[in-house]
């Protein structure tokens, strides 16, 4: 019998995240986010909790910008393609869950 990943197993990849980002439209959210929400200007901080593969970065101007995230793959996917303009850390989790 086939077995399905759930969502959550999947979109642990990060092309595949961004993909499905793509389709539920996440760059039109992030834009918005940025433009009417953050309103980032040049230089200011900004501290990015839970930053996935950082993408929000294409909606600022030159940030001093710090993104963390429990996924070591979307951390990658961050330095990879954004690496010059931020700084990225994978978080760990305070979870009490063994």
């Amino acid at each position: 019998m086939l077995e399905f990943m759930n969502l959550s197993e999947i979109l642990k990849f990060s092309r595949i995240y961004q993909l499905f980002q793509k389709a539920v439209g996440g760059n039109n959210f992030r834009k918005v986010l940025a433009d009417e929400y953050i309103r980032p200007h040049s230089r200011m901080r900004i501290l990015d909790i839970g930053c996935g593969t950082a993408e929000i970065l294409d909606f600022m101007p030159e940030v001093d910008y710090y993104g963390f995230d429990l996924s070591e793959d979307y951390i990658a996917f961050a330095r990879k393609y954004y690496g010059n303009r931020g700084h990225f850390e994978i978080a760990k989790s305070l979870s009490t869950n063994n």
